[in-house]
């Protein structure tokens, strides 16, 4: 710290410390520089509504996403956005896709996005992602939100990771469970959509 006065804190898993934000705030009131902090972990603590109000305006969040097919096959990143928004695009424009048979599309889903679980065998693997899943549900989203019924929210995680990129039907989703599990799977639908979406 004294060698590099201006170099920033790094502090790992921030999202365990909801009181962290206040402390935070407190010094960056004092010292408006950028880049004095630098939060990393697994979930964002900071969009809990008390948190988020008293840092606006004083961070910046990134996101680190899982690999993308192009990443994946060390291809150039798709350009059809910018295409599109050409004020006369032409399909001539567009290079024909790598074809790809129906099992490398299956083989892609199932590998995931993650560099190192992607080099693993299938099970060893299949059995990474659902420990990340359980990780997720007794640790991360515990942080944000109470889970009473674990193993109900792994079923709903399941279940809506099937239904990716589809309109959220919760009659449906609930309709998959028990029926005494049924008002569990609702409600827990809408803590998580009301939580993590915008109003």
């Amino acid at each position: 710290m004294k060698e590099q006065p201006d170099a920033p804190i790094i502090i790992d898993e921030a999202q365990r410390s909801p009181k962290l934000a206040l402390a935070i705030k407190k010094i960056v009131d004092r010292n408006r520089r950028k880049g004095q902090f630098v939060f990393t972990g697994s979930s964002n603590v900071f969009t809990t509504a008390e948190v988020a109000d008293s840092l606006a305006g004083r961070m910046q969040t990134l996101k680190l996403w899982p690999l993308t097919t192009a990443e994946v096959n060390r291809a150039s990143a798709s350009r059809l956005i910018d295409w599109a928004m050409q004020s006369a695009p032409t399909l001539s424009q567009i290079s024909d896709p790598a074809h790809l048979e129906r099992k490398g599309y299956v083989d892609l889903i199932l590998m995931g996005g993650y560099p190192e679980l992607r080099a693993l065998p299938p099970q060893p693997r299949q059995r990474q992602y659902r420990d990340y899943i359980d990780a997720v549900v007794d640790r991360d989203v515990a942080d944000v939100m109470p889970v009473r019924k674990p193993d109900a929210f792994r079923f709903l995680i399941d279940q809506m990771a099937a239904r990716t990129a589809q309109e959220i039907n919760t009659s449906e989703l609930a309709n998959w469970q028990s029926s005494n599990a049924r008002q569990l799977i609702s409600t827990s639908i809408f803590s998580c959509v009301s939580h993590w979406l915008p109003s």
